[in-house]
């Protein structure tokens, strides 16, 4: 057999044996990792420093032409350029892409050279949007396939220059060996020699104890340029001759422009043109000041629409009437009215809760690039969505997808906010009234006055319990503003599918109870509405746990052993009674007192689900009671980046704190009051909560955590305030004066 083998790799003869067993890699298993990792059950973070450039190979042969497949292309020199398809905007989307990709391909995460964010192409890429925490749960399959696929053709190759069968051969970091002679190609060499790219359609992926970066806290491959300033966020983009653009958009919303001074602002240093376009006033000038400073003379006259007469006050008393008479019914069984009304009054519970608008607030305001040349509309956008981004513009525009040229560039902070297309319409609709490329930059202003708002909302949720508290009887009723009309995906957008996002999370529950029913009334209002981290679990699970939690202490029960009462979820048992354990020891000690809380998501059909619980513990010293830790169990799926879940975790604390304590858009006569951080205030470096964080070990699909977490942290701390006041708490953000009155220190 030895003779009929071709050595094409000069370091490798043929006589070089194989020493040791070739299938052991000298990294450790995932599994035997997790077991060393999660040791005494909380997970404990170890640092791997895995470089983002490849060590070895000239820069010459890295530059010669690469063979290129859908997400990655591999050089002569055997390293490997990344195509990102997801948007990275501090998550660690990136890096997780890589892991897959890598791992299934039997890859050396030393040669991944470089990181290229790929094209809006659904065709090549599957749907791209980055929302819902969908990076992580989608890649486990389409990059985990496209990795196994690669890694198949690869071997193919190889079987056919060394007319061998597949048995005879194995792949280790980034090389095919020939068991019984030892020799050796590189995926570059094999990556050359073909003629035809196509992948294969059999493959096979790798059992969890076969990986080798899934599951390795492996460095971030965007850390080393965001530290340094190489990282190149939408903001930073900048194209010859390039000008920048401001708007002035209406403060009602609704409402329509009828005149602006334009001739003053085209005096004004700097400015090279002014129109209206259907957003508002367009200042174009030769840098952000200048046209930011010409604003102040446009003078712009607005017809306002009747949203004018509207206020948080007036939409919330409209809501709070709206919860006794819904008009929507979702996911009914059994008969609560009759069950409620023949309810001892002992035995019926209800709260009422209230949540204000909330923006997003992102590091880097929204902004974005457009150039119309002869042949393309060019765009350059740190956005959250792609896709639909393009489409969007396709469809307004008369586009062909050829006829638009889109990048998708690093973002600083999304959280829902960059799901939606309309800064990117903008900078296009001006583009194509100019003959240069054009910045559109949002001030701190624009971004909170005219942000997609978390709606406000009203929420009412009733229940009947039998004489040992067990649940008889629930109805969750919520009261809101619809959301259809600026629903992120196109394809849900004025569809009643569009409104789930207002209410989604109350027409759904893991507690068991007989008779059940969720009640929804949404209003139509001209003022932008979408998603915010967390959606809208973030308010409707928080009224859930905030319910049970009081109906635990109304019956004596403890409430992690009243939830698990009812519930027999396989997935959601073992995370309650995981935290149940590790809170045992804080709840045994003097002076402490703790809130707890759990969440989940579920869809009907297929994988995606997650389950999390949270107990906030508060210690009381010199007569202040304080944060003193933040006790997490998550089964969120497989674990692929211990060090970036802890991230995630640490990232969705800090968030929570900030909704609960300070985030509130008010509306008076249709307009946004707030401005800036003056008086829309962030938690700052201080608020940070010392976190210990179990985990569930799974080889579940994965789900993204940041996000899916703001539902379970935000009710944990408010019933660890209601052990110490009392009262609960159902209304956000939570009043200063409640926190004074008790002597609670949280921020």
């Amino acid at each position: 057999m030895a003779n009929k083998l071709t050595n094409l790799s000069k370091n490798n003869p043929l006589t070089k044996p194989i020493s040791g067993n070739p299938h052991q890699s000298e990294n450790p298993s995932r599994r035997t990792f997790l077991k060393c990792s999660l040791a005494g059950g909380a997970l404990m973070v170890s640092a791997i420093h895995i470089p983002a450039a490849a060590r070895t190979g000239s820069n010459e042969s890295h530059t010669a032409k690469p063979v290129r497949f859908p997400l990655l292309a591999i050089h002569a020199d055997n390293s490997m350029t990344l195509f990102n398809c997801r948007s990275e905007m501090g998550q660690g989307a990136t890096t997780i892409q890589a892991q897959y990709l890598l791992d299934e391909l039997d890859a050396d995460w030393s040669l991944l050279k470089q990181v290229e964010q790929a094209g809006a192409d659904p065709q090549q890429f599957g749907p791209q949007n980055t929302i819902g925490a969908i990076s992580s749960f989608l890649g486990w399959k389409f990059h985990r396939d496209a990795g196994a696929q690669l890694r198949q053709l690869l071997v193919n190759q190889a079987m056919a220059i060394w007319q061998v069968d597949a048995e005879s051969l194995y792949t280790q970091n980034s090389y095919i060996y020939h068991r019984p002679t030892g020799q050796k190609l590189s995926y570059g060499e094999l990556a050359g020699l073909l003629k035809d790219t196509t992948l294969p359609e059999k493959f096979t992926r790798k059992t969890p104890e076969q990986y080798t970066q899934i599951g390795r806290s492996v460095k971030r491959l965007d850390m080393a340029e965001k530290v340094d300033g190489r990282a190149k966020f939408g903001i930073d983009v900048s194209l010859p001759d390039m000008k920048t653009a401001v708007l002035i958009r209406p403060p009602v919303a609704g409402s329509q422009l009828i005149s602006f001074d334009a001739k003053s602002v085209k005096q004004q240093k700097g400015v090279l043109d002014t129109f209206s376009i259907p957003q508002g006033v367009v200042i174009v000038a030769d840098n952000y000041w200048h046209a930011s400073l010409a604003r102040k003379v446009a003078n712009p006259v607005w017809n306002n629409s009747d949203f004018s007469n509207s206020s948080s006050h007036s939409l919330m008393q409209t809501f709070r009437g709206q919860l006794d008479t819904p008009a929507q019914k979702h996911n009914e069984r059994g008969d609560f009215s009759t069950q409620l009304a023949n309810a001892a009054s002992e035995q019926r519970f209800e709260l009422h809760f209230e949540f204000p608008f909330i923006t997003h607030v992102t590091m880097e305001p929204m902004n974005c690039v457009a150039w119309q040349t002869e042949s393309q509309l060019q765009i350059w956008a740190p956005t959250q969505n792609r896709n639909n981004a393009k489409q969007k513009l396709q469809e307004l525009f008369e586009l062909t997808p050829e006829a638009i040229d889109f990048n998708t560039t690093l973002m600083g902070g999304g959280f829902g906010r960059r799901a939606q297309e309309d800064f990117v319409v903008e900078a296009a609709t001006i583009a194509r009234q100019v003959s240069y490329p054009v910045k559109v930059i949002w001030s701190r202003e624009d971004d909170i006055q005219h942000g997609f708002y978390r709606p406000l909302n009203a929420q009412k949720v009733s229940a009947s319990v039998d004489d040992k508290g067990q649940l008889q009887a629930w109805q969750h009723n919520v009261a809101s503003l619809s959301t259809k009309a600026w629903h992120f995906s196109l394809e849900e957008r004025d569809t009643d599918g569009g409104d789930w996002i207002a209410y989604g999370g109350a027409e759904i529950s893991l507690y068991q109870s007989e008779h059940f029913s969720c009640g929804v009334t949404l209003n139509k209002a001209p003022l932008h509405t979408g998603i915010l981290r967390g959606i809208s679990h973030g308010y409707t699970n928080f009224s859930r746990e905030v319910v049970m939690e009081e109906l635990a202490k109304k019956h004596k029960l403890h409430p992690l052993q009243y939830r698990q009462r009812h519930t027999d979820n396989e997935r959601a048992l073992p995370v309650l009674t995981k935290l149940r354990k590790a809170c045992e020891p804080y709840e045994q000690q003097p002076n402490r007192k703790l809130g707890y809380a759990f969440g989940f998501e579920k869809a009907p059909k297929g994988p995606y689900q997650y389950y999390n619980a949270a107990a906030f513990v508060l210690t009381r010293s010199n007569n202040i009671w304080k944060p003193e830790k933040l006790i997490l169990v998550l089964d969120h799926g497989t674990i692929i980046n211990p060090d970036g879940l802890l991230s995630q975790v640490e990232g969705a604390s800090i968030f929570a704190l900030g909704m609960l304590l300070h985030n509130k858009i008010t509306i008076e006569k249709g307009q946004v009051q707030q401005t800036n951080y003056h008086d829309y205030p962030l938690p700052r470096f201080g608020s940070q909560i010392p976190i210990e964080l179990h985990t569930i070990e799974s080889d579940a699909w994965p789900m993204g955590v940041g996000e899916k977490l703001q539902g379970t942290i935000q009710p944990a701390i408010a019933n660890a305030l209601t052990s110490i006041s009392g009262h609960p708490i159902t209304q956000l953000p939570i009043s200063a004066e409640i926190l004074q009155q008790h002597q609670i220190a949280l921020d």
